[in-house]
C-alpha cells in the first residue's frame, strides 16, 4: 500500500518546494510558522529556535532539589536523548532530502501526521499513547518514540526478515523489538567472530572503540580497512574512520559523531546506523564472506648485497617463517579469547532446571564433563600461547610485529581468571541449586503423603456423620463432640498444607500446582464435612462451642444393668416362698460384678500398663465364658424342681433376665478385647517410633562436632545424613499410617482416647523437633565441607609450588651446569617463561582459595 499524499498538493501557489534541503533542518526565511509549531534542527526534535546545549540549561527547582546522584542520572538521560535526536534527524533527513513540500498551515500538519499514525494502524503496528497534535507540538518524547517506530517496522524487521537464517528469529513470540535486536546482534556477532580484540555483547559498550564497525567494513571490504593503522590509532579515530568510510564507499549516512559514543552510547542509534550497513552490504552479499587477512605480509625494505644473495634467501625465509608463527599466534590468541569470554558469560548464566534430575544430569554433568574435556585442552592452548608469546616477544619490541594489547598474555590470564572464577561459582551455584530441589523434593513428597492422610480422615468421619435428612437420634453430646474435635485436626493440617503449598510454591516447585489442587479438593470436602456437623448439632438443639468429649467412657450395656434387677427382685433369703430364687440372685450378682470391672477396667497409661490391662481381661474373659456352666444348671435344676405355676412363671422370667445380662456381659467382653488389641498394638508402633526418634534426637543433642571438624571427616557424616534421611522417609509413612489409626480410634469412640491424644500429641512433637535438629545438622555439614575443600584446595597449591621449586632447583640449580651454548639458550627461554605460568597458576589458584573461604 503506498504512503498516503499529503492533502495539500494541490496548493503549488502557496507552497515552496525545497528539493536541495532536507525536511527537518531549520531555515531562516520570511515565512513565518506558527509558534506552536517550532522549527527542528538537527540536535534538537522538541525544539525548533533555539540550538540545545545541555550545559547551559537552568535546572528548575524541581531539580535543584534533587540529590547528586539522582542530579547525574537525569543528566546522563539527557545525553542519551541528546544522541538519539541527532541520529533520527540524521536518518529521517537522508531518506527524505529527495524533495519535500513545505507546508505553513497547522491543519495540514497534523492531517499529514494522523495519516502516518492511520497507516501504521493499518500496518497491525501497535501504536499507544502517541497524538498528531503532540507530534506537530513538537513533543520530543513522543517524536523520538514515533521514529524509532518507524525504522523498526520499515527499516529493521523488513530487511533482516528476508535474510537467510534471521526470518526465524523474528517469528518468534518475543516482541518485534528484542526480535529485530537479537536478529542484529547475532548478525554482528557471525560477522565479526575472530577479528582481533573484537567481542560484540550488546549495541552499546561493544562499539565504542570503532574496532567493531571497522570489523564489518573489513569483513565484506577488506581492501578498505588496515589494521596495522587501526591498532596504532585511538578509539575516536577508528570511530571517524568508520563513519568516513562508511560514508563515502557505501553512502551510509552519518547519524553521529565520534565524541558522542564516547561516554555514553544509546543503543537505538547505534542499531539504525548498524541496519542501515547491514541494509548496504548484505542485500547483495546474503551470506558472510570467508575471514580475509587481518594484515599484509610483513615485508621490509631490506638493502642486501648483490654479492650476499644467501644472506638475503635467507632473511626472506626467516620473515616468512616470523610472519606464519605471528598469524598462528594471533589465531590462536584470538580463538582462546572469545572462548574465555563466551564460557564465562555462559557460567555467569543462573538459569537452572525446577527439576532435581535435570540438575544433576544437565548442570552437573556439563560442569564435570567440562572439567574433564574442555578444561584440560584449554589449558594446554594457553600454556602453547605463553611460549609462543615469549618467542615473538623479541620481534614485537623490535617492531617487527606489531604490539596488540588484546595479545598480551596478562590479559589472556585476566580472562582465564575470570573464566575459573565463573565456574567455581557456577559449580557452588549449582550443588546449591540440586541441594535445594532435594529439601523441595522431600518436601513435596512429605506434603502428598500428608493429602493422602487427611483423606483417611475426612473418608472415616464422612462415614460416621450422617446427611442431614437422616439424623438419627441417638446421638450423644460425646459423639458430636469428637467429630467437632477431629474437624478442628484436619482443620489445622489443611492449614499445615497451605503453608507447604506456599513454601513450594515460592521455591518454584514443579508438581505445585498439582498438590494445590488436591489440597484446595480436600478443603472443599472439609467444609462439606463441617457444614453437615454444624446442622446434626442445630437439629439436636445443642451449642457447638458447649459440646465437650466425655472422657470416661459410656456404658456398653443396653437396658436396666443387673443391680437394678436385683433391687427389683423379691429376695429369697427372708422368704422361704422365694428360696428357689437364690441361684438366680447369686448368678446376677456375679454377673453385676464382673460388667462393672469389664466396663469400668482401667486401658493403662504406657505400654506395659497395656498389656497388663489386656492380660487381667483375657483372665476375666475366660471366666465369664465358664460361667456358661453355671446358668446350664440353674436351667436343669429348674425342670427337676416341681413348683407351683404362679413360681414357675417367676422363675423363667429371673431366668430370662440372667441370660440377657449375660449375653450382654459376653459383648461388653469382646468389645473390650477389641479395644485393648488395638490400643496395644498402637501404643506399641507409638512406642517403636518413640524409641526411634528419640534415639536419632540424642544422637544429634550429643554429636561431638569437634571429631569432625579436627579430622575434617564430612563423608563419613553425610553418608551417615544420607542413611537417616533415608529411614525417615520410611518411618515418615509409619508415623502417616499412626496418625490415620489414631484419628479412626478417636472417631470411633475408643475408651482409651485421652491416651491415643496424648501419644499423637507426642510424636508430632518429636517430629518436628528432630526434623529442626536435621537442619541444623546439614548447615554445619555444609560449612565442614567448604572448611574441607579450602583446606584441600590450600594442600593442593602447596603441593604444586613445591614441585615447581623442585623443579627449579633440578633444572636451575647451581648443580646443573649446560653442556653447550644451545642448551643455555634453552634453558634460559623455559627460565623466561616460568615467571609467566607462576603468575598465571597463582592467579587460578588463588581465585578459587579466596572463593571458597
Amino acid at each position: 500500500m503506498p504512503m498516503p499524499q499529503s492533502n495539500c498538493t494541490d496548493h503549488t501557489n502557496s507552497h515552496k518546494r525545497f528539493h536541495s534541503t532536507p525536511w527537518l533542518t531549520y531555515h531562516t526565511n520570511s515565512i513565518q510558522s506558527p509558534t506552536s509549531l517550532p522549527t527542528l534542527k538537527e540536535t534538537d526534535l522538541g525544539s525548533f529556535h533555539h540550538t540545545l546545549d545541555l550545559n547551559q540549561v537552568q535546572l528548575s527547582l524541581s531539580i535543584l532539589q534533587m540529590d547528586p546522584a539522582d542530579r547525574a542520572v537525569v543528566k546522563i538521560a539527557d545525553r542519551r536523548d541528546a544522541i538519539q535526536k541527532k541520529a533520527f534527524t540524521n536518518w529521517v533527513n537522508h531518506h527524505l532530502s529527495k524533495g519535500l513540500e513545505y507546508i505553513e498551515s497547522r491543519l495540514h500538519w497534523i492531517q499529514n501526521v494522523q495519516r502516518v499514525l492511520n497507516y501504521l494502524r493499518y500496518r497491525g503496528i501497535r501504536i499507544v499513547n502517541i497524538r498528531a497534535d503532540e507530534i506537530v507540538d513538537g513533543n520530543p518524547k513522543l517524536t523520538l518514540g514515533l521514529i524509532w517506530i518507524i525504522i523498526l517496522h520499515f527499516q529493521l524487521t523488513e530487511v533482516l526478515q528476508n535474510q537467510p537464517g534471521i526470518s526465524t528469529t523474528l517469528n518468534t513470540d518475543i516482541s518485534v523489538d528484542e526480535a529485530a535486536r537479537q536478529s542484529l546482534l547475532a548478525w554482528c556477532r557471525s560477522v565479526t567472530a575472530g577479528y582481533p580484540g573484537v567481542f560484540v555483547r550488546d549495541f552499546s559498550d561493544s562499539w565504542r572503540d570503532g574496532r567493531a564497525f571497522l570489523a564489518i567494513l573489513h569483513r565484506y571490504r577488506p581492501e578498505l580497512v588496515d589494521f596495522q593503522v587501526i591498532d596504532r590509532q585511538s578509539a575516536s579515530q577508528n570511530l571517524e574512520l568508520a563513519f568516513n568510510l562508511a560514508l563515502r564507499e557505501l553512502q551510509v549516512a552519518r547519524l553521529f559523531d565520534a565524541e558522542d559514543l564516547a561516554t555514553i552510547t544509546d543503543e537505538r542509534s547505534i542499531m539504525t546506523y548498524v541496519a542501515s550497513l547491514y541494509e548496504s552490504l548484505v542485500v547483495e552479499t546474503p551470506f558472510v564472506p570467508p575471514m580475509p587477512t587481518f594484515y599484509p605480509a610483513v615485508t621490509r625494505d631490506t638493502v642486501v648485497p648483490s654479492k650476499s644473495v644467501t644472506v638475503a634467501s635467507s632473511t626472506v625465509q626467516s620473515t616468512n617463517e616470523l610472519n606464519s608463527r605471528w598469524t598462528e599466534c594471533r589465531t590462536l590468541a584470538t580463538d582462546l579469547a572469545q572462548w574465555l569470554r563466551l564460557t564465562t558469560d555462559q557460567m555467569s548464566a543462573r538459569n537452572f532446571p525446577p527439576d532435581l534430575k535435570l540438575v544433576q544430569q544437565r548442570v552437573l554433568g556439563e560442569i564435570k564433563r567440562h572439567r574433564l574435556e574442555e578444561r584440560p585442552r584449554r589449558e594446554r592452548e594457553r600454556q602453547q600461547l605463553v611460549r609462543m608469546y615469549e618467542e615473538l616477544k623479541p620481534a614485537i619490541r623490535c617492531g617487527k610485529l606489531p604490539n596488540e594489547s588484546f595479545l598480551c598474555i596478562e590479559q589472556i590470564n585476566r580472562l582465564w581468571g575470570e573464566y575459573d572464577l565463573a565456574l567455581q561459582e557456577r559449580e557452588l551455584a549449582a550443588r546449591s541449586e540440586a541441594h535445594r530441589l532435594d529439601r523441595l523434593q522431600w518436601a513435596g513428597n512429605r506434603a502428598t503423603r500428608e493429602c493422602k492422610a487427611v483423606e483417611s480422615q475426612l473418608v472415616a468421619l464422612e462415614r460416621h456423620v450422617p446427611e442431614p435428612n437422616s439424623s438419627p437420634a441417638d446421638l450423644t453430646d460425646g459423639q458430636l463432640g469428637r467429630w467437632k474435635e477431629q474437624l478442628d485436626v484436619v482443620e489445622n493440617k489443611l492449614n499445615g498444607l497451605f503453608s507447604q503449598v506456599q513454601h513450594l510454591r515460592t521455591g518454584r516447585y514443579v508438581h505445585t500446582e498439582q498438590i494445590y489442587r488436591d489440597v484446595c479438593t480436600l478443603h472443599q470436602r472439609f467444609l462439606d464435612l463441617k457444614r453437615r456437623v454444624r446442622e446434626q448439632i442445630t437439629s439436636h438443639g445443642l451449642n457447638g462451642t458447649k459440646i465437650i468429649t466425655q472422657s470416661t467412657p459410656s456404658s456398653v450395656l443396653n437396658g436396666t444393668p443387673p443391680s437394678a434387677i436385683l433391687q427389683h427382685m423379691p429376695s429369697g433369703h427372708g422368704d422361704q416362698k422365694y428360696e428357689f430364687l437364690t441361684p438366680i440372685q447369686r448368678c446376677l450378682a456375679w454377673i453385676d460384678e464382673h460388667t462393672r470391672t469389664v466396663v469400668n477396667g482401667s486401658y493403662g497409661n504406657t505400654l506395659k500398663a497395656v498389656e497388663e490391662a489386656a492380660r487381667r481381661h483375657d483372665h476375666t474373659h475366660r471366666e465369664v465364658k465358664h460361667f456358661q456352666g453355671e446358668i446350664e444348671r440353674c436351667r436343669t435344676n429348674h425342670t427337676k424342681m416341681a413348683q407351683p405355676p404362679e413360681d414357675k412363671q417367676l422363675f423363667e422370667e429371673a431366668l430370662r433376665t440372667m441370660e440377657d445380662e449375660y449375653q450382654q456381659l459376653l459383648i461388653a467382653c469382646d468389645k473390650r478385647t477389641r479395644f485393648l488389641h488395638s490400643l496395644m498394638d498402637f501404643v506399641r508402633l507409638a512406642e517403636q517410633q518413640l524409641l526411634w526418634i528419640r534415639d536419632r534426637e540424642s544422637r544429634e543433642v550429643s554429636r561431638d562436632w569437634s571429631h569432625y571438624e579436627s579430622q575434617l571427616k564430612s563423608d563419613e557424616l553425610r553418608t551417615y545424613l544420607h542413611g537417616l534421611m533415608q529411614e525417615l522417609k520410611q518411618h515418615e509413612i509409619t508415623f502417616s499410617e499412626l496418625s490415620v489409626v489414631g484419628s479412626s480410634m478417636i472417631l470411633d469412640n475408643h475408651p482409651a482416647v485421652d491416651l491415643v491424644q496424648a501419644y499423637l500429641s507426642t510424636l508430632e512433637r518429636h517430629w518436628a523437633w528432630l526434623f529442626q535438629l536435621l537442619g541444623c545438622t546439614e548447615a554445619r555439614l555444609e560449612q565442614l565441607s567448604r572448611r574441607e575443600t579450602l583446606y584441600q584446595e590450600a594442600a593442593h597449591c602447596e603441593a604444586s609450588l613445591n614441585k615447581l621449586l623442585d623443579n627449579l632447583r633440578t633444572q636451575f640449580g647451581p648443580s646443573h651446569r649446560p653442556p653447550n651454548k644451545t642448551e643455555a639458550e634453552r634453558l634460559q627461554k623455559q627460565l623466561q617463561v616460568c615467571p609467566i605460568l607462576l603468575y598465571a597458576f597463582t592467579l587460578s589458584r588463588f581465585d578459587n582459595l579466596y572463593v571458597l573461604s
